[in-house]
């Protein structure tokens, strides 16, 4: 049975954009950039009060507590440049950048999985909803980070998403 309890997070997705192009670039020195871009963006979250949720190849999923929204988005902006600092680094000529989505809102978190791997996880809507929105060249957020940000950051309108789940498209802005 699955340890659980329901919690408000801002939840942070990001994925690089053509890292499967930049990998065969890399070649054997993929392991070294990946560690590197781990410790890099990692730094980034843990600095800033966010927590590692997991790492899915190029993609992080991050958390932070309620109410730090504005630490999720200068998170984005420090880990992108980090990620650029990386790629000139390791001599990367693709065009690769981080696609960052944001969110808030009500989760389930615990201890899930098997018993030969049970790690902390972060389930829910808002997090499916930040998942969508990430495949974006930049910081996308979702309009409850953009309502507590507007007075901020300049915010620009993107073209609205339509969720496989949901009824009514999704409202998303970027963050510039």
């Amino acid at each position: 049975m699955a340890d659980y309890q329901t919690e408000e997070l801002v939840l942070f997705f990001c994925d690089a954009h053509d890292f499967s192009k930049a990998m065969v670039e890399l070649g054997g020195g993929y392991p070294d950039f990946i560690q590197r871009y781990y410790e890099q963006v990692g730094e980034a979250v843990v600095s800033r009060g966010g927590e590692l949720v997991k790492y899915i190849g190029d993609a992080i999923f991050a958390a932070f507590p309620a109410g730090r929204e504005k630490d999720a988005v200068e998170c984005a902006r420090e880990m992108r440049q980090r990620y650029q600092a990386a790629i000139r680094e390791f001599g990367v000529r693709t065009d690769s950048d981080l696609e960052v989505g944001i969110g808030c809102g009500e989760v389930v978190t615990g201890v899930f999985g098997h018993e030969s791997l049970r790690t902390r996880d972060v389930f829910g809507e808002r997090v499916n909803e930040v998942t969508v929105i990430m495949h974006h060249r930049g910081i996308a957020v979702t309009e409850d980070v953009q309502k507590k940000l507007a007075s901020e950051y300049r915010l620009q309108r993107l073209p609205d998403v339509k969720p496989k789940w949901a009824a009514k498209p999704m409202a998303v802005w970027e963050v510039l």
